[in-house]
């Protein structure tokens, strides 16, 4: 009995669906500030059911400066 569940667990793992990811694109608010890199440039947040990625697209300009992104990862804010 114990093979047969075995077995019927490793048939349902082969034919599950895998896990689809999403993506959001926010684009930058168009301010040429400090050359335009954060303003003019986009970020792009993916995420699947085992990570998060982040691509900070730069605009036009140098990134030469500081730069902080705060993520809000409790429930009900801050």
């Amino acid at each position: 009995m114990k093979r047969i569940f075995s077995m019927l667990a490793m048939a349902a793992a082969a034919l599950a669906v895998p896990a689809i990811a999403s993506a959001a694109v926010y684009p930058g608010n168009g301010q040429t500030g400090f050359g335009g890199p954060v303003g003019g440039g986009s970020l792009e947040i993916t995420d699947t059911p085992t990570s998060i990625t982040f691509t900070l697209t730069r605009g036009p300009g140098d990134l030469n400066d500081g730069l902080a992104i705060y993520l809000d990862t409790l429930a009900g804010g801050v």
